[in-house]
């Protein structure tokens, strides 16, 4: 082949979209709350920041509500611009205002690091595995602490858009101690799998279920206020309760307790003071007899 063709050959590879090439172009999270999520560039330019109409909604004091926007350029290109952000945006840690993106770039917004990436089909599936497998719990294959604190962001983010509360369901098996000390801990695992299964078969599809750790579940009732978690938690003690555990050669007969929250977008909560909330009346409900749910409110909303 002659060097022209060769040329040519060459110019055609470089025209074609990343697309085209079984090439997928993304954002990834390098540190942060979402560290290891990736963002794909296919369709539309993508808004950093804190806002909630932000397309990838960083919660960190030093990123600014609209901190940069990555945009789309002719042939599958991409740039970065800073959209006058207070500590500025950086690209391999240098300031800048606008400045086109290669494979492997990092742009840092406040105290968040992201790396540009243009990975094939096999990548993008060992990053996806390895990342599925930080947001599940081992144990159960629930989400996780981590995934319930990313799902928190996103769904008071749509909230307060919509000014829509959500309730929040924090659920604690009765007695496990007694379970673990009686039978041995794996039982008490074996329980407590069993236990994730007959929580996942009562909730609704729309909501959210993660464990927090040891026996503690928590359901996020997706467009749902306190009201109809109440009585999503009350169907949950429910289900328990009537649930023969046949562990071995055991059969339990268990129950679990609640506390209701609820997502107030008019009032300024972090995801930690609505868990508070809950545990509170969780752990109300413990102190008078277990086995119930308590509902109800430890702060006032400001009234509108």
């Amino acid at each position: 082949m002659s060097s022209e063709a060769e040329d040519t050959t060459v110019a055609r590879r470089t025209s074609l979209r990343p697309s085209e090439l079984g090439i997928t172009p993304s954002l990834v999270v390098l540190s942060g709350l979402t560290m290891g999520r990736a963002y794909p560039l296919e369709s539309k330019n993508l808004i950093i920041g804190r806002a909630d109409d932000a397309d990838i909604i960083v919660e960190d004091e030093s990123v600014s509500r609209h901190h940069a926007k990555i945009v789309i350029l002719p042939h599958g290109h991409f740039m970065v611009k800073d959209l006058g952000s207070e500590s500025g945006t950086l690209v391999n840690r240098a300031p800048v205002e606008a400045h086109p993106l290669r494979d492997g770039d990092q742009i840092q917004v406040g105290n968040i690091t992201l790396k540009f990436a243009m990975e094939d089909t096999v990548e993008i599936a060992l990053r996806d595995r390895l990342f599925s497998a930080a947001m599940r719990d081992p144990l159960t294959n629930l989400y996780n602490r981590r995934a319930f604190d990313e799902h928190m962001v996103h769904a008071m983010a749509l909230a307060r858009r919509h000014q829509n509360p959500f309730g929040l369901v924090l659920l604690d098996l009765d007695h496990f101690k007694t379970i673990n000390d009686r039978f041995g801990h794996p039982v008490g695992d074996a329980v407590l799998k069993e236990l994730a299964e007959v929580l996942s078969r009562a909730v609704r599809t729309e909501d959210f279920l993660a464990r927090l750790g040891g026996e503690e579940f928590v359901v996020v009732c997706a467009g749902a206020g306190r009201a109809e978690a109440t009585s999503l938690g009350l169907r949950l003690l429910e289900a328990v309760r009537r649930h023969v555990f046949r562990i071995e050669r055991n059969l339990l007969r268990l129950t679990v307790s609640a506390g209701v929250s609820e997502f107030d977008p008019r009032a300024p909560l972090t995801t930690n003071e609505v868990l508070a909330e809950a545990d509170a009346l969780l752990y109300r409900a413990k102190r008078t007899g277990r086995d119930r749910l308590c509902a109800g409110t430890l702060r006032e909303a400001p009234r509108s």
